[in-house]
């Protein structure tokens, strides 16, 4: 009966392992390796030899692990660099699983009903035109207390909760001591943000209506060099009949007027945001809304 392949599964067994150990665990089937990394990284101080025991009864029992459905963990994401939502430069940044490093409090509106606050009649912004996705200021708390003269005290961060992510959360590092304020400052950052995502969306949908008045221009414009070329070879034959001839330079007529209309509209876009200076980064998304069609 052949033996069991040797298959190196990169990261798998933490390197403080003895060496015995490690090339005894090498030769396990591949099953009961993945059965003993998940354990490992599920429990980080488990010893290996209960590790091991566990991959075994979960062989036993028919249950097959995987190591990366053990590896949850909070994710923080680079600061961002400038002044973001009003808060300062540094201070926020993208976290991926908040829940596995930083206790959840709470959303903002939800934090303010229960002090009685009558900040929170609404619970969320609208991120979108269409009203389909809501920024939700929520808080979360650092697992540490600091010690001062007046004992512990309670640290909160905040900021919106994803939409589209179970877990992840734009959250700013502007330590809050106060639940209350926190769940303010959350509702402010969220309230900001939505407008910034509106302001976005408000730009790309210009700049993909540039685009298509841009290509509504050059379709006109092949209208009417085709009419006004039929026109002139028919101009002979058509003396005996006007009113198809005043028909065509009709038409040649609203077409150049369309095509006017669509100048003067794609113009006004491109004004408002193309060369937009009081806010370049709208500038990019009515750039990326024209390349879109």
């Amino acid at each position: 009966m052949p033996s069991n392949p040797t298959i190196t599964i990169e990261g798998e067994f933490p390197r403080d392992l003895e060496g015995e150990l490690r090339l005894k665990l090498a030769t396990l089937p591949l099953a009961l390796r993945e059965a003993f990394a998940y354990h490992r990284r599920r429990l980080p101080n488990c010893p290996a030899h209960k590790a091991l025991a566990l991959a075994r009864a979960d062989q036993d029992k028919g249950e097959r692990r995987y190591p990366s459905s053990a590896s949850r963990c909070i994710v923080y994401n680079p600061a961002i660099p400038t002044r973001a939502y009003g808060e300062r430069a540094g201070t926020v940044r993208w976290i991926e699983q908040a829940s596995d490093g930083l206790r959840l409090i709470g959303f903002a509106d939800d934090i303010g009903r229960e002090t009685y606050s009558r900040a929170f009649s609404h619970s969320g912004w609208y991120a979108d035109n269409f009203q389909s996705e809501l920024y939700r200021g929520v808080v979360y708390q650092l697992p540490a207390a600091r010690r001062g003269d007046k004992g512990e005290r309670e640290r909160y961060v905040y900021g919106y909760a994803d939409p589209n992510n179970d877990g992840a959360a734009l959250l700013a590092f502007s330590i809050e001591s106060d639940k209350l304020e926190a769940a303010r400052a959350a509702d402010r950052l969220a309230e900001l943000a939505a407008e910034e995502s509106r302001e976005h969306q408000e730009a790309f949908q210009a700049g993909n209506r540039a685009a298509e008045l841009a290509q509504e221009r050059q379709e006109l414009t092949a209208k009417v060099r085709a009419l006004l070329r039929e026109l002139a070879s028919a101009c002979d034959r058509l003396g005996d009949v006007p009113h198809i001839k005043l028909a065509l330079r009709d038409s040649i007529r609203r077409a150049l007027a369309a095509r006017e209309k669509a100048r003067r509209e794609r113009e006004r876009l491109r004004n408002d945001y193309a060369d937009c200076r009081w806010k370049p980064e709208l500038a990019v998304s009515f750039r990326d809304g024209e390349q879109s069609l």
